[in-house]
C-alpha cells in the first residue's frame, strides 16, 4: 500500500479518482506536446514567444522534484490490485471494483503506459536540469554537494 496515496485515495470515491488520474494524464500530454513545441521552435530558430520555454522550465523542474512521487504513486495506485477474501482481483482500495475486468483494463493499460512515459521524462529531465557531477566548478550548476567553488 502507497504511504502518501492512501491517505488521498479514501477520502476519495472511485469517479474522483479517475477524474485525478486523467488530470494527471492530461498535464503529462501537455508537457510532451510542450516539450515536441519548443524543440520543433528552436530546430527551426523560430521561436516568437518565449512563454512556452519559461513554462516548460517551470512544470519540468516541478514535477521532477515535487510531484515526482505524488505523481507516480497515484498512477501506479491504478494497477495495485489484491485477492479479496471471496477470490476476485479488486482495487486495493476501491474493492467493488474488479482488476483487469471492463473499464479497468482501459485504466490499467494507461497507467502503465503512462506511468513509463513520466519515470523516462523525469529521468531525462532532471539529467538535463540537475548537475551530475558532485563537485563542479560552475557557479551556475544546480548542486547542494558542492565543497568548494575555486575563484
Amino acid at each position: 500500500m502507497p504511504c502518501l496515496i492512501s491517505y488521498i485515495e479514501n477520502a476519495l470515491s472511485w469517479p474522483a479518482y479517475l477524474t485525478g488520474f486523467y488530470v494527471c494524464l492530461v498535464l503529462i500530454v501537455l508537457v510532451i506536446v510542450n516539450i515536441f513545441y519548443v524543440s520543433y521552435s528552436f530546430s527551426r530558430k523560430k521561436v516568437s514567444v518565449i512563454w512556452p520555454v519559461k513554462l516548460l522550465r517551470g512544470v519540468a523542474g516541478l514535477v521532477v522534484t515535487v510531484g515526482f512521487l505524488p505523481i507516480t504513486e497515484f498512477l501506479i495506485g491504478m494497477i495495485q490490485c489484491v485477492w479479496d477474501d471471496s477470490g476476485e482481483y479488486v482495487h486495493w482500495n476501491f474493492t467493488d471494483i474488479e482488476c483487469w475486468e471492463g473499464a479497468h483494463i482501459i485504466h490499467g493499460t494507461l497507467s502503465i503506459v503512462l506511468t513509463t512515459v513520466f519515470i523516462l521524462i523525469s529521468g531525462i529531465v532532471s539529467s538535463i536540469y540537475f548537475e551530475i557531477r558532485m563537485v563542479t566548478s560552475d557557479p551556475t550548476a544546480r548542486s547542494d554537494l558542492i565543497t568548494s567553488i575555486s575563484p
